[in-house]
């Protein structure tokens, strides 16, 4: 993963309220990935 997918990843986390409260949307499967990990509905 880049920087900036690591970037991207960071501020979700830092605007979701609560995890599973925000969707992140991404074509990279690496990034859905992680984002699920996360708790991030993909």
């Amino acid at each position: 993963m880049s920087g900036a997918d690591c970037s991207h990843l960071a501020t979700a986390l830092y605007l979701a309220p609560e995890q599973g409260a925000m969707t992140f949307l991404t074509l990279d499967s690496r990034q859905r990935a992680v984002a699920k990990v996360l708790g991030f509905k993909t």
